[in-house]
């Protein structure tokens, strides 16, 4: 039951109580992992996941590609101010106060 494929999904402590509950071997969790490690026995991998690419997002030309980011600062009087940054450089900060927007440039 441990290397079998159609039980990869389950944990090995679930898998020891689900293996009693089928009466097909009794043992106590902590046995099936020191039989797992006397013996190697691996459990079989839930999903591979792939390679991760190794470049990162290339451009041609000038503003083709545009990051924005947003950050959200909570004040200590409950007010919250907005951070807007586009390709890293701060472009406005933004501060509700009240139900109204204040908006602060650079």
């Amino acid at each position: 039951m441990v290397t079998a494929l159609e039980y990869r999904h389950v944990p090995t402590g679930t898998l020891a109580v689900l293996a009693q509950r089928l009466g097909k071997v009794w043992a106590s969790p902590s046995t099936w992992y020191y039989l797992m490690r006397k013996f190697g026995w691996r459990r079989p991998r839930l999903r591979v996941h792939p390679a991760k690419p190794k470049v990162g997002l290339r451009t041609t030309r000038a503003d083709e590609m545009w990051h924005i980011d947003t950050t959200v600062i909570r004040l200590l009087d409950g007010t919250r101010a907005y951070l807007h940054a586009v390709n890293r450089q701060l472009l406005s900060t933004d501060l509700w106060r009240g139900g109204s927007l204040i908006r602060l440039r650079r």
